[in-house]
């Protein structure tokens, strides 16, 4: 591709960006709208769900995360007033979200009741868009026999129904599995009835994306000066709708168009936004097109510690993707197996409601002629006794009105009764209750002191789980994928090449990586679980002077003073390599991080605080700015404020941890340029 082309294309994606804002703008407009009349309180449940429907579908593809919000709020709603209209396309639409995650078998499963519900409702738009996205979900995953089945199915039902966009949508289906089964021809009919439909409804989506798919087409044949100008085409559409999803897969096609021809930089850029943009809406098969990118193109250019990080990425994308596919695999053949079992079902069901009927037609004649019968024969005898009944009437209406009145009175009496004893009851119970009161008080404060007890256990049990499980997941699969792509770079036919001095310098640096992690993990265990050991009598001052001799090198360097005369409490009751541990950690990071201006002076003191024995250790470094920081950096497991002087950040980490495990506590105080003051608690 020359260069004007490129130019071009260059200023049509910068307009793009550019006009994004005013899309959303656009966009936030209609969804303010919407959210302010769903938030009015007098509107009916079903015109509610209408509203969260449209919500939902404007929402999906660029905020998922508040789509999926609205959809748990009307499915619910939907199912509780049996509105059946609002929960198939509630659940259409959460497939919809899903599949844009990436997560296909959620977004089967949704499509799958979804079409079930329309099936017994009759609606037909809803068949066919269930049918369509069932279908191009069996095309990802090769079934194209079925993907075909159900996606000219879906067709068929949507030529007889006035829904376009629906119609478009399957149209798009049909063109990407004749793609993929590389018929192009009949792909391109698909794509450009799909472009003429939706140029007829003035539907700029839909022209952005018919585009889109027409330039993929034109990209598999190679033939890249088309490709190019459909791609243009479908930018400048996309900058009246702001569809992210659409402008990640245009820049990743681009890139790749690029990286055919050669022209690598050029790749290496549109992978790059491709990659920020797939990023922004968790477009997982966007995010490692985009990886694949960046690494082959790196590799290209011979750039080996950039092929080498964007392959390491890219191996982990795909592994994530390898495995939904397999999950995908697995729930569509159990869904098949399924669909014969409640095909059959269903017509057992048909013969029993078929016979049912018949039988409550024939009770509801027969019931209806007795009944004639009866009214016949009560006409008949009514006339006879319609004097003698109301001369007996009368008479007993005077019976019964004097016998009420002797009644009302014995009534009045005893109720006068009743309620002098209900009084009395009533003053006993009050009693009663004022003492439970006061026992209760004392019950229920002593029950709330434990369960914020447990709370708080399990609060911290919790955190400490998250971290291991994050440290296991994050610290230690880096280091084996870099493993894995300096293998998968080395040359094993030459091994003279001149890249595998460098690549087995890479490998060296990533094993020492990952034993460095393993070594923490280990020490971090080890403290968890030692807390059997042996508490014993500590001489405080003692264990300061040894930290000093084992720190000689680093003071004398440093000019620290030690002052120690603020230890008033020298005897401590605890875990002696525990508290040896957080001396050592807190002087060493006294010294550490020193201030360039003033000589370091360390004052350790103790004193005692309700039950704990308090050891202050305060110094004059460059200290922190604690209302910009997380405390949780400052004790966080390999988390560093100062990044200026080494050191991986452990020490603070396994004081914390130390210290917490003794039943104790830390906490800090600071102020940039001045110093900092850290005070453990450790328990009597």
């Amino acid at each position: 591709m020359n260069n004007k082309y490129l130019s071009v294309f260059i200023l049509f994606t910068i307009s793009y960006l550019y006009s994004t804002a005013f899309a959303f703008a656009q966009n936030k407009t209609v969804i303010d709208s919407l959210e302010k009349q769903i938030n009015h309180s007098s509107i009916h449940d079903t015109t509610k769900i209408n509203l969260m429907v449209s919500l939902i579908r404007e929402l999906y593809a660029f905020e998922p995360r508040k789509a999926s919000q609205y959809a748990e709020i009307a499915l619910p709603l939907s199912q509780k007033i049996d509105f059946k209209k609002g929960e198939v396309r509630v659940l259409y639409y959460t497939g919809m979200i899903a599949y844009y995650a990436g997560d296909n078998v959620k977004a089967m499963n949704c499509f799958l009741q979804s079409l079930k519900i329309s099936e017994l409702s009759n609606d037909a738009e809803l068949i066919g868009a269930n049918l369509s996205r069932i279908g191009d979900i069996n095309r990802e995953e090769g079934n194209y026999t079925q993907a075909d089945e159900y996606i000219n199915k879906a067709i068929t039902i949507l030529r007889k129904t006035s829904n376009k966009l629906f119609l478009i949508t399957a149209l798009f289906h049909r063109g990407l599995l004749h793609l993929y089964q590389e018929n192009f021809i009949k792909s391109l009919e698909s794509l450009e009835e799909a472009l003429f439909i939706s140029q007829t409804i003035k539907d700029n989506r839909y022209i952005a994306i018919s585009l889109y798919y027409i330039g993929e087409v034109y990209l598999k044949q190679k033939d890249y000066e088309r490709a190019f100008n459909y791609y243009r085409q479908s930018i400048t559409f996309n900058e009246k709708i702001n569809n992210r999803l659409l402008l990640a897969g245009t820049l990743n096609n681009v890139g790749k168009l690029f990286l055919s021809t050669q022209q690598l930089d050029s790749a290496i850029i549109y992978s790059r936004n491709a990659l920020n943009l797939a990023r922004t809406i968790n477009q997982k098969s966007e995010i490692a097109d985009a990886y694949a990118i960046l690494y082959k193109s790196h590799y290209a250019k011979k750039q080996i510690d950039s092929a080498f990080y964007y392959q390491s990425r890219w191996i982990v994308e795909n592994d994530s993707l390898f495995n939904e596919k397999k999950n995908k695999q697995i729930f569509l053949l159990q869904y098949n197996a399924q669909k014969e079992k409640d095909k059959i079902e269903i017509e057992k069901q048909k013969a029993e409601i078929a016979k049912r009927d018949t039988l409550l037609y024939a009770s509801i004649a027969i019931i209806c002629f007795i009944l004639l019968i009866i009214i016949i024969l009560y006409i008949n005898n009514r006339n006879k006794t319609v004097a003698n009944l109301k001369m007996q009437k009368q008479k007993a209406e005077i019976e019964e009105k004097n016998q009420a009145i002797i009644m009302q009175n014995e009534e009045l009496r005893q109720h006068q009764e009743e309620l002098k004893l209900i009084n009395e009851n009533l003053e006993e119970k009050k009693q009663e209750i004022e003492l439970l009161n006061d026992n209760l008080e004392s019950v229920v404060t002593q029950r709330t002191q434990e369960l914020k007890q447990t709370m708080d256990n399990l609060t911290k049990q919790n955190q400490d789980l998250q971290q291991f499980s994050y440290i296991i997941s994050h610290n230690l699969r880096a280091p084996v994928a870099r493993v894995l792509g300096l293998v998968n770079l080395f040359n094993e036919e030459d091994y003279s090449y001149h890249f595998n001095k460098e690549i087995m310098s890479h490998l060296k640096k990533t094993t020492n990586d990952l034993d460095t992690v393993i070594g923490d993990l280990t020490q971090i265990i080890s403290i968890r679980n030692d807390l059997s050991k042996i508490k014993e009598k500590i001489d405080i001052i003692q264990l300061v002077t040894q930290e000093q001799f084992l720190l000689r090198d680093e003071i004398e360097k440093s000019k620290a003073l030690i002052d120690t005369k603020g230890i008033k409490e020298n005897t401590l009751f605890s875990i002696k390599s525990y508290v040896q541990s957080i001396i050592h950690n807190l002087l060493s990071n006294a010294i550490k991080y020193k201030s360039p201006h003033r000589e370091p002076i360390i004052r350790i003191s103790t004193t005692i605080e309700k039950d704990f024995i308090c050891m202050s250790f305060k110094d004059n470094g460059i200290g922190m700015n604690l209302n910009n920081i997380d405390k949780y950096k400052i004790f966080g497991l390999y988390k560093r404020i100062h990044d200026h002087v080494e050191g991986k950040g452990m020490g603070l980490f396994l004081v914390k941890t130390q210290i917490e495990s003794l039943g104790g506590k830390i906490e800090v105080e600071s102020q940039l340029d001045v110093g900092t003051i850290f005070k453990v608690y450790f328990p009597k």
